[in-house]
């Protein structure tokens, strides 16, 4: 692939992790009076807090599945690196190798969190609770992964402030 289709691409992609990092951040934002989330503090304040528990947890989800499925791919071909045949664990690996991620371990570690909300959507208020607790951490963690990819991008020579679309 040519650098500008390349570069095209990553803004793409960009585009979209920057929303979803964004809406976290405004969860989280209007959360944080609630947090650390308890099982009474749960159902007493169920309305008040729903929407930005989905959002938190929605767009985790749909974060972290854009990284790992598109721009982990994508920063390895901004590298040079022939990712053809890769597993995600080869991917994930040569990520730690050139510095892009503290360690694959951390990467399984914030996957774990997205399957169990995602797959495993707890049954019982302690549960949703305690799943609760581990996003609020995990999108910490997970932003900042996404904000270290992005800057060393940048110092290697890659634009990653993509432009809004232009309206229809």
């Amino acid at each position: 692939m040519i650098k500008e289709e390349l570069q095209s691409k990553l803004l793409g992609v960009i585009y979209q992790c920057d929303s979803h990092a964004l809406t976290i951040s405004f969860a989280r934002e209007n959360l944080s009076p609630m947090y650390p989330f308890s099982p009474e503090l749960i159902s007493f304040n169920k309305k008040s807090y729903l929407t930005y528990t989905d959002q938190l947890v929605f767009r985790f989800s749909k974060l972290q599945d854009k990284m790992g499925g598109s721009l982990f791919p994508l920063t390895l071909q901004c590298l040079d690196e022939v990712t053809n045949g890769y597993t995600m664990t080869d991917t994930l690996n040569r990520l730690e190798k050139v510095g892009l991620i503290r360690s694959a371990d951390l990467w399984r570690s914030l996957r774990e969190t997205r399957n169990i909300i995602s797959n495993d959507y707890p049954s019982t208020i302690n549960e949703t609770a305690i799943a609760l607790n581990k996003v609020w951490e995990d999108s910490e963690v997970l932003i900042s992964v996404y904000n270290h990819i992005k800057n060393e991008l940048n110092l290697r020579g890659w634009n990653t402030n993509p432009q809004p679309p232009a309206s229809l």
